[in-house]
């Protein structure tokens, strides 16, 4: 892939993610060395787009919604932050439906149906190289919101 085609992808992903980002209540910071032991959430992959020619992938991921916290978000994201490690970028989105992991639409959300925009409780997103590497994970922790309230900056991906 040329130098140009790959700046141009990660200015392009950079900017969806820009313009989809609310305000957060919160932001925070913390590290994927400190949740190594932590168990990682079964989950199952119900769609995935690839973008190769910028090396980037997007995961659909469903969770059981009994297993979602702050805690196990953290180390479902940065599991999958070393198994995609081969991808420049990285955004799995983490439902606790299939139904919505099959069905949500990008990049805007825009024409999801609310159960399923209600479904997605984080978003963790892994950018290798340039001025914007680094990992995060967006978190929503409110029942009563469908969008995500907590940023939490999981720092350089290993």
């Amino acid at each position: 892939m040329s130098a140009r085609l790959f700046v141009f992808c990660l200015f392009v992903f950079v900017a969806l993610k820009a313009s989809c980002e609310p305000d957060f209540r919160e932001k925070t910071r913390d590290s994927c060395r400190a949740h190594v032991r932590e168990s990682v959430p079964k989950y199952k992959i119900a769609r995935t787009l690839t973008v190769k020619e910028s090396n980037l992938i997007y995961l659909f991921l469903a969770v059981p919604s009994d297993s979602i916290s702050r805690e196990s978000l953290i180390s479902l994201g940065c599991k999958l932050g070393e198994k995609y490690q081969n991808w420049d970028m990285l955004s799995a989105k983490i439902f606790t439906t299939r139904h919505a992991a099959e069905n949500f639409h990008l990049p805007s959300g825009e024409g999801n149906a609310l159960a399923d925009i209600q479904a997605l409780k984080a978003d963790y997103i892994c950018i290798r190289k340039g001025s914007a590497a680094g990992q995060e994970l967006l978190y929503n922790d409110d029942p009563n919101s469908p969008y995500m309230t907590v940023q939490i900056d999981l720092g350089s991906p290993q």
